[in-house]
């Protein structure tokens, strides 16, 4: 029997699926994701670019969020 997950629109977290909306809200903020991407060495390390890149936008760095 299949285990049923959370439905956050087909990601298993909310937290994904919030991160998810974020970087894919806005045509600029999607532009410069897949600038990341397609930037990076083959992608090895897009993860740790764009990880970085939602840090540097958050506005609540001393709270406790993403």
């Amino acid at each position: 029997m299949a285990t049923l997950l959370p439905d956050y629109n087909n990601w298993s977290n909310y937290f994904t699926w919030a991160v998810y909306r974020w970087l894919t809200n806005d045509e600029a903020t999607y532009n410069h994701v897949l600038d990341i991407v397609q930037t990076s060495e083959r992608g090895i390390d897009c993860d740790g670019a764009i990880k970085e890149y939602v840090e540097s936008g958050n506005p609540l760095t001393e709270t406790e969020t993403l």
